[in-house]
C-alpha cells in the first residue's frame, strides 16, 4: 500500500501512515489472541481525514485481508445478496 510502518512485537502491534491527496493519514492496528484458534483485531483510525482512512480501511478489508476474515456461510449467503 505503500506506507511507512512501525511495528511493536511484544504487543502485536503496528502503527502505518501513508500519504494522501488530503495529507497524512494514520492507522493503528492491533492483534489480541482470544484462545489458541481465535484471534482479534483491532484496525483503528490515527490521524487525519476521515473520508481518506474509510477509503484506505475498505481497501484493506476487502482486497488485502479479505482471505482472513472467517464468515459463516449464511452470512456469506446475505452479504452476496445485499451486494447485487
Amino acid at each position: 500500500m505503500g506506507c511507512d510502518t512501525r511495528l511493536q512485537l511484544e504487543a502485536f502491534k503496528g502503527k502505518g501512515a501513508l500519504l494522501s491527496s488530503s495529507g497524512m493519514i494514520g492507522i493503528i492496528v492491533q492483534a489480541y489472541s482470544v484462545s489458541d484458534s481465535v484471534h482479534l483485531v483491532e484496525i483503528r483510525r490515527g490521524k487525519g481525514d476521515i473520508l481518506e482512512y474509510y477509503k484506505l480501511f475498505n481497501e484493506l478489508v476487502k482486497n488485502r485481508v479479505n482471505h482472513l476474515i472467517n464468515v459463516p456461510s449464511s452470512l456469506a449467503a446475505e452479504l452476496a445478496e445485499a451486494k447485487a
